[in-house]
């Protein structure tokens, strides 16, 4: 499969195919339920031959982390010491949001900072969008949901202070320019940021227009490596500077129809749990949780299938695309190990339609936060 040009949607769109009717197309044929349950701050969402949510760490408190793939860490308890089990102790175990209660989560440290934290007053988004050239409409069906997620974060988290931004699977540097080479924003800052009481019509295009990461031929499949770099670079000097606050809750949405792995040596090196270890290092000491969105590829049986659309009569058969990839997924094993380890929520990539699936998270993310 060849796709020769970076900014494939702009074809699309040229041929008169909108980003909604791309994803609505891939949806023929398929079906999608599920609910989180807000029993397990980590939960699956059901794919089309999905039955439901499952429930993962059942027994561990909120966090649902990996007995097998994680550092040790007993975690702490209460909001005066703030959470023990810091760096070391990897993503499982400790009181997530310091209220005593073992909610779980990714963070630890001696100390904490409680008397600073307060729950769900700030939280900073990233997604994390593969850009391989399979992805097609995967990223299309995300372009049609953002706005139903960040609406949902609205309703369930109205004076909630937001910063939402995102990085392809292979540039670290939070995007700031949509399919149509155009800025996202007017201002500078390669972030948006509003209330969750205050979203405009301006402020849903900016952020569909973050996403807009776009197509990269031969993508490396390395999304988490560049996660950890983007967030690196979002501390004081960095890159992406002033995106990532010390007393924000930190959600990563990971969207990737590939396993990040070294199959092909050009995945992120190490192991699920050495990933989950240093994503946790970004809140050590501190109250704020870290939770995962995750769209990933599932076993099988899962939403995945081909998509009967004939690129020639669209005119787009100068695209050399062999549809029978646009809806299929590899099982994201090790993405999934990852995800695990924090509270959130797990779904298929290949479903038809993100709206729902952001909406089931948007609430689950209020209920992590608050405890």
């Amino acid at each position: 499969m060849n796709i020769p040009l970076n900014h494939t949607f702009s074809l699309l769109r040229r041929a008169g195919l909108g980003l909604a009717t791309v994803a609505a197309i891939s949806a023929c044929g398929f079906d999608t339920d599920g609910e989180f349950d807000s029993g397990n701050a980590m939960g699956t969402e059901g794919g089309a031959d999905s039955e439901g949510a499952d429930d993962i760490g059942e027994d561990e408190g909120q966090g649902g982390s990996q007995d097998g793939g994680s550092a040790d860490s007993d975690g702490g308890d209460g909001q005066d010491g703030g959470q023990d089990g810091g760096s070391d102790g990897g993503a499982e175990g400790g009181d997530g949001d310091g209220d005593g209660d073992g909610d779980g989560g990714a963070e630890g440290g001696d100390g904490g900072s409680g008397d600073l934290y307060q729950a769900c007053s700030n939280m900073d988004i990233l997604f994390v969008v593969d850009t391989s050239a399979s992805m097609i409409i995967e990223q299309a069906k995300l372009h049609a949901a953002v706005g139903e997620f960040v609406t949902a974060l609205g309703e369930n988290l109205p004076e909630t202070s937001f910063h939402v931004a995102a990085v392809g699977s292979e540039d670290p540097t939070l995007n700031d320019t949509g399919l149509d080479l155009l800025p996202c924003s007017g201002q500078s800052g390669r972030y948006t940021s509003f209330t969750g009481d205050d979203i405009s019509l301006s402020t849903l295009a900016e952020i569909q227009c973050r996403v807009e990461v776009g197509i990269i031929n031969f993508s490396a499949e390395r999304p988490v490596q560049t996660m950890l770099t983007a967030l690196s670079e979002s501390q004081q000097g960095g890159l992406n500077a002033g995106f990532l606050r010390q007393d924000a809750d930190l959600v990563v949405v990971m969207i990737a129809d590939e396993d990040d792995d070294l199959d092909d040596n050009d995945g992120t090196p190490g192991a699920p749990n050495i990933w989950g270890a240093s994503l946790s290092l970004f809140k050590e000491g501190l109250m704020p949780t870290t939770s995962m969105i995750s769209l990933i590829g599932q076993p099988e049986p899962n939403a995945c299938g081909l998509l009967d659309l004939d690129l020639d009569l669209l005119g787009l058969d100068l695209l050399d695309l062999d549809v029978d990839l646009l809806t299929a997924s590899e099982p994201g094993t090790r993405l999934r190990a990852l995800a695990e380890q924090y509270p959130g929520v797990i779904g298929d990539v290949c479903q038809p339609s993100y709206a729902q699936f952001f909406v089931t998270s948007a609430a689950a993310l209020a209920d992590i936060c608050g405890g």
